[in-house]
């Protein structure tokens, strides 16, 4: 299984720090390297490629594995990036892309026996993304791109977890401001 170090960065083979996103230098010449980098891998983009891929085989034993490696890439993502701690929290629009990954990816395998460990750890990073997007979304600086990334993001939980209690006020900001 390869690394899932959420945290080293490829190039200089060093760890960004894991304390609280807003204290953490990122910018250009930084000791550590390109954030880009280690930003890419953890957007869980691959999980919807591992989704598809169940999907794509009638054999429920690989249907099943693939399954698992999804749970465990995404509860290890959990486990290693703490509420507000690390570089994973210092873009907005990162979480919102992180959040429509594994939305898509573990809808497609709801019905290859997900575990509920996987569930609580799904909803507690949905519920988590959102709340931050909202609180922190780019209207000035970055508006275009990311703007319309969060407020997808917050669309995504809104409209996919109505039963979390800010579902209705996540839906509305992300329509609003998509519109």
């Amino acid at each position: 299984e390869h690394d899932l170090s959420w945290h080293k960065e490829p190039d200089t083979g060093r760890f960004w720090p894991l304390k609280f996103f807003a204290r953490i230098s990122f910018l250009p010449g930084n000791p550590t390297g390109d954030i880009q980098l280690v930003w890419g891998r953890s957007r869980l983009q691959n999980l919807v490629t591992l989704g598809l891929i169940s999907n794509l085989t009638n054999d429920s034993g690989a249907q099943h594995r693939i399954t698992r490696k999804m749970e465990r890439i995404m509860l290890s993502w959990i486990n290693e990036n703490p509420w507000l701690r690390g570089i994973h929290y210092i873009s907005t629009m990162e979480c919102a892309l992180r959040l429509i990954s594994i939305c898509h990816a573990f809808d497609m395998v709801r019905n290859h026996g997900v575990s509920q460990q996987a569930w609580q750890g799904l909803v507690y990073l949905v519920h988590s993304h959102a709340y931050f997007i909202q609180r922190r979304l780019c209207l000035y600086a970055y508006a275009g791109n990311h703007t319309i990334g969060e407020c997808a993001g917050l669309v995504y939980a809104g409209v996919l977890f109505p039963e979390l209690p800010d579902s209705k006020e996540w839906l509305q900001t992300g329509l609003q401001h998509m519109e």
